[in-house]
């Protein structure tokens, strides 16, 4: 069975002085550069807006949705110019009315008559917040050496000239020195990559459970995405993953209980292990967990997804 792994990134956005206003369409700004770490394939300055400190970037992707209340949850204004990171909540680096908030990542914004989704900014951190300390924003997609898939970033950044490149550089490269200068710069997935738009991750971990958190995001499947209560863990020794042996006398049940994954939106899931594990000593571990593309009885594709955690 297929295994995939959760990939977490950051996007970083950079501001340009000289950039055009009330664009029809975001400047294509180079191609086909290529670098260290991988070619850039495209670049240009991103579309973005700040709701109560947090950045939404435009995705490229417009809303399916047909019967909506055409009524705007929020205002926005122009405030930026386009590929400028808006500072304050409420303002935008491109000319729109408001949007409509849909899930807990995305809002959606009329624009020439559709519908576009923008998605709610995340740093390799995690965090979404207080993402406004850079100048500018870019859109930019290349591709890593020896990677079979495109990577589509949005970028925060303080220099107007960075390159996909750059952006892998520091955590890639062993060039650089403690003390040596890098460029500022943080960045997001647009897409997580995964063919059903599948990333996982984790929060509120302790030696006794974790809140999983799966984020779907574009993609491509055919039925309903879903999970169930199944779970295993295992503990890295050397470089063997070992599964974690459960309590004795345990008679191991899963509850049938389908979780369904809304579309661009996450799923939280409260995982509490200490009655099959116990208390986890510390180390280095991964959780295993099943997810299906359900069509209907007996119908379904099936996967496991994967998050890494230590427990000190």
């Amino acid at each position: 069975m297929k295994k995939r792994v959760a990939i977490f990134l950051c996007f970083f956005c950079l501001l340009l002085s000289g950039c055009q206003s009330k664009p029809t369409k975001p400047e294509v700004w180079s191609r086909l550069e290529t670098g260290t770490f991988g070619k850039q394939l495209e670049k240009r300055m991103l579309r973005m807006f700040n709701l109560d400190g947090e950045l939404y970037f435009d995705t490229g992707l417009v809303s399916k949705t047909e019967a909506r209340c055409g009524t705007l949850d929020r205002k926005l204004r122009k405030k930026a110019e386009l590929g400028e990171v808006p500072k304050r909540s409420g303002t935008a680096n491109f000319e729109c009315d408001g949007c409509q908030i849909v899930t807990k990542i995305t809002c959606e914004v009329p624009i020439d008559g559709e519908w576009v989704i923008f998605k709610k900014f995340e740093n390799l951190a995690g965090e979404t917040k207080n993402m406004t300390g850079f100048p500018c924003c870019f859109y930019i997609k290349g591709r890593m050496n020896n990677a079979e898939i495109d990577s589509e970033l949005a970028v925060l950044t303080d220099d107007p000239l960075i390159t996909f490149s750059d952006i892998f550089e520091p955590m890639l490269s062993s060039q650089y020195l403690p003390d040596a200068p890098k460029k500022a710069v943080s960045f997001d997935f647009v897409q997580s990559g995964d063919p059903w738009g599948i990333s996982c991750s984790v929060k509120n971990l302790t030696n006794q459970g974790m809140t999983f958190l799966i984020e779907q995001f574009g993609g491509k499947y055919d039925g309903e995405l879903q999970t169930s209560g199944w779970y295993q863990i295992f503990k890295q020794e050397d470089e063997t993953w070992i599964p974690v042996e459960t309590k004795p006398l345990i008679n191991l049940v899963w509850n049938s209980v389908a979780y369904r994954i809304p579309k661009h939106d996450i799923t939280e899931i409260e995982i509490q292990w200490k009655w099959l594990y116990g208390e986890l000593p510390p180390g280095n571990y991964r959780l295993d967990k099943k997810i299906m593309d359900f069509r209907d009885s007996g119908d379904f594709n099936e996967e496991i997804y994967s998050v890494y955690f230590t427990i000190e």
